[in-house]
């Protein structure tokens, strides 16, 4: 079933990006998955996995690996690949009618103690 899928990027409390897109939601007992393509065609992939209290998020040959015990990722950026350090922080889900909002917060470690924090809030509305 198709949704529209609402993802609202904050850095640190400051909402630094906006996007929609019309995308799938697939929701089971042990996990949440959606999936959409971005605004250069490349395609996305959110997975909330209910029981390792987990999320992973792909973007093409990229992954970011979030839990809440410090993980290390190898990162694809436009400037190359970097080695990065992820901890989540809060996985929080709402429902109502036909809309579902997810609240992801994570914090991303660079060196030694610089670090910054991510919320993703993402809605979902089946249509």
């Amino acid at each position: 079933m198709d949704s529209k899928i609402k993802i609202t990027t904050y850095v640190d409390a400051e909402k630094i990006h906006d996007e929609s897109y019309i995308g799938t939601y697939i929701s089971q007992l042990d996990s949440e998955k959606i999936i959409y393509k971005d605004k250069n065609n490349k395609k996305i992939e959110i997975f909330i996995d209910k029981i390792k209290e987990s999320v992973s998020i792909e973007k093409d040959d990229s992954k970011i690996y979030l839990s809440y015990t410090k993980t290390s990722n190898d990162y694809s950026t436009q400037y190359g690949q970097m080695k990065l350090e992820t901890q989540l922080v809060k996985i929080g889900k709402m429902s109502k009618n036909n809309f579902t909002l997810f609240e992801i917060v994570y914090n991303i470690f660079f060196w030694n103690k610089d670090k910054q924090q991510n919320k993703l809030k993402i809605l979902v509305k089946n249509i």
